[in-house]
């Protein structure tokens, strides 16, 4: 016998699911229009992306400065997606489904032909396996970090990634976490999109209501909430007293 509500449920699951593929593909067309090289690498078994690689070509980046100064010929973006489901306590968008981290890793060729290396994550901390930590851990935060790059010394060098510090961060899904990347590293581009394209600008507005909201209300009654509510925003913000 069909179970009608797990079937009903089931229903729901894949309607967002091709929503959220829909969005995506519409997102990335989108961007391509601006003539910007972005690849889906690889896809989950529900064909959402979960690695994207972005390529820049010198034009493109002409206003990326470097510390210390690399005339840039090539410039290349990887995006890793990771998905997991995290606990009730510290749900943020309704069905609980959040991204565990977004790595970024970014391959930077200059003149020379030389390729140099940088990485950061966008990640979220599970606080049903780990109450208790060291230091300030937000729930969700930007941490320079890439465990990968340290397993590969040999081919990356001598590199040093401390634990700490992580920045709190709003939490992203894929949507967010391109719309990220084009602000920081194109942002001609970006500010492009955001002006002129109306469905890329109500792709993400639809995501920042729905992974964003709730965040920055969570954050606010720290100043007008009860008791409770001033701990879920030490969750999120860790130096609030």
């Amino acid at each position: 016998m069909i179970d009608s509500k797990k079937w009903l449920e089931e229903g729901r699951k894949m309607e967002k699911i091709n929503n959220v593929r829909q969005d995506i593909e519409s997102l990335l067309h989108e961007i391509h229009s601006e003539r910007i090289q972005i690849q889906t690498i690889r896809k989950n078994e529900y064909g959402i992306p979960t690695h994207l690689s972005i390529e820049l070509k010198k034009n493109d980046i002409s206003k990326i400065k470097t510390q210390p100064y690399q005339p840039i010929s090539n410039l290349r973006i990887n995006l890793f997606l990771e998905l997991r489901k995290l606990n009730r306590s510290t749900e943020i968008c309704p069905d609980k489904t959040y991204l565990k981290h977004i790595k970024v890793r970014i391959e930077l060729t200059n003149n020379d032909g030389k390729i140099k290396y940088f990485s950061f994550r966008i990640d979220s901390h599970d606080f049903t396996k780990s109450k208790e930590t060291t230091f300030p851990h937000p729930l969700w935060h930007i941490q320079f970090n890439d465990r990968d790059l340290l397993l590969e010394d040999e081919k990356y060098g001598d590199i040093f990634f401390p634990d700490t510090p992580r920045f709190a961060h709003y939490p992203v899904d894929i949507v967010l976490a391109v719309d990220f990347i084009l602000s920081h590293f194109i942002p001609e581009i970006w500010f492009s999109l955001r002006e002129k394209k109306h469905h890329y600008k109500g792709v993400i507005r639809k995501y920042q209501n729905y992974y964003l909201k709730n965040y920055f209300e969570k954050i606010y009654k720290y100043w007008n909430g009860e008791k409770k509510d001033k701990d879920e925003a030490k969750k999120l913000v860790p130096h609030l007293l």
